[in-house]
């Protein structure tokens, strides 16, 4: 029976155990998906001017076709906190009365014979640790593809 019993937890714990793989670059296995743009139906003029790309003066000049470069700021601060207190307090008491023998106290020299002991121990420890890290930086990158929703894809 307990042989029953170790092969069938053998078979589930194998049977939990996988392997990792680790990803192969430009896999398409582990590309990133897009939603399907909608096509745009562009009216032949037969000018290599197109008034949708046309700026103004009053207009924000800001990357939103593809080839054009933008700059992209880092950010980012962490900050992290410990804090630990340990107090420890420890004290043992001994006492022994006088001793009797034959109904009386049993003196040395006039002095009782008794016995007294005591100790304390206290103990406390504190331990403080502040971490805290920054990144600032800026890169430059091409943009790849506009999305419907207007989001860039980007490539450096």
């Amino acid at each position: 029976m307990i042989k029953y019993i170790t092969l069938a937890s053998m078979v589930l714990v194998m049977g939990c155990s996988s392997t990792q793989t680790k990803p192969i670059a430009d896999d398409p296995y582990y590309a990133p998906v897009y939603p399907d743009t909608p096509p745009t139906q562009v009216a032949a003029s037969g000018s290599i001017f197109l008034d949708t790309q046309a700026s103004s003066l009053y207009s924000d000049i800001r990357a939103h076709r593809v080839g054009d470069i933008i700059t992209v700021t880092l950010k980012e601060s962490t900050q992290a906190k410990k804090s630990a207190n340990n107090e420890i307090s420890k004290g043992s008491d001994l006492n022994v009365e006088p001793v009797y023998a034959g109904g009386q106290n049993v003196t040395i020299n006039g002095i009782p014979l008794d016995l007294g002991y005591s100790d304390s121990i206290n103990t406390t420890r504190e331990a403080d640790a502040d971490q805290s890290n920054s990144l600032d930086g800026s890169i430059s990158a091409n943009v790849m593809q506009v999305l419907s929703n207007g989001n860039l894809v980007i490539s450096r």
